[in-house]
């Protein structure tokens, strides 16, 4: 006679792998935020042409920069609080993880479509400020990371 298989043994995440995935979560959070930014007539090339111009930053480019900061710092650290509290394996959250899964895809499609119908300022400005907010929401979302696993 066997004896039934119990709940398997929990295993912990590296702290390397819960940060990476936050920093990843947080910068496709970012992106997600520059593409509806973009879409609502927004644009990030703006903060460039208005440092450049000598007038003062106008608040509402500057917000652009700082809303895709903001979005990467709370995704990236509801992920690294979830995947730093929750041991794995994560089987009575099955349900949960398929709702939320499909979620996720469904709002990426949305947002890849909304991307490729969006037109707007193309060339070095907008490719150098882009690569700067999100070389920016990578850092923060180190840090926010780093700050929700130590709480």
């Amino acid at each position: 006679m066997t004896t039934p298989i119990g709940e398997l043994p929990h295993t912990e995440l590296s702290r390397g792998l819960v940060y990476v995935t936050g920093i990843t979560c947080g910068v496709l959070a970012a992106i997600a935020a520059e593409i509806l930014l973009r879409r609502s007539g927004v644009e990030i090339a703006d903060t460039w042409r208005s440092i450049v111009s000598g007038q003062g930053l106008q608040m509402r480019s500057v917000s652009a920069f700082w809303l895709m900061a903001g979005s990467a710092f709370v995704a990236s650290a509801v992920v690294a609080a979830a995947l730093s509290r929750l041991p794995l394996p994560w089987h009575r959250l099955r349900g949960s993880r398929w709702a939320a899964g499909a979620v996720v895809v469904f709002a990426l499609a949305e947002i890849g479509h909304i991307a490729a119908i969006t037109g707007g300022h193309g060339g070095g400005a907008h490719a150098a400020m882009s690569l700067a907010a999100l070389g920016v929401a990578a850092l923060v979302s180190l840090f926010a990371a780093y700050f929700a696993t130590r709480m």
